[in-house]
């Protein structure tokens, strides 16, 4: 299993929410969120004409190719009880990813403990020691 955090995109005042991977192995120097080109479409009216295409390499040293906007968003996690901060983020699109993916810096600003990974339990970081929080469902996008 993995963590999935219910997450709010805002986008130029465009929202639109989904069901995102928190991937702690996504490594960058800022925080960032890689989209689906399917849910940049439907959901965020964005396409890959809006982005500057990049290379970034990936586990065994693969290269991967996405499309990054210029412009950051903002994102949270909103759970029924509680949500963060919005936190300023890259967004990229993919033509290959099926689901939407969170970097581990963002997964750190938006104050996210991975508590059990396996088994797919998270909480905020100021949430009490007692409380966990289970993912939410996968979310994919074709």
């Amino acid at each position: 299993m993995a963590v999935r955090l219910p997450i709010e995109i805002n986008v130029s005042s465009v929202k639109a929410n989904a069901s995102a991977l928190a991937n702690s192995g996504y490594e960058t120097i800022e925080p960032e969120i890689l989209v689906p080109l399917s849910f940049a479409k439907n959901n965020l009216g964005l396409s890959t004409e809006d982005g500057k295409k990049v290379a970034y390499q990936a586990a065994a040293h693969k290269e991967v190719q996405f499309y990054f906007i210029e412009k950051k968003v903002k994102i949270k996690v909103v759970t029924k009880d509680k949500q963060s901060v919005y936190i300023d983020a890259i967004l990229l699109i993919s033509e290959t990813e099926d689901q939407v993916v969170l970097n581990d810096k963002l997964v750190g600003r938006l104050g996210i403990d991975l508590v059990n990974v396996a088994e797919g339990i998270w909480r905020f970081t100021d949430d009490p020691s007692d409380i966990s929080r289970k993912s939410s469902d996968t979310q994919l996008f074709t």
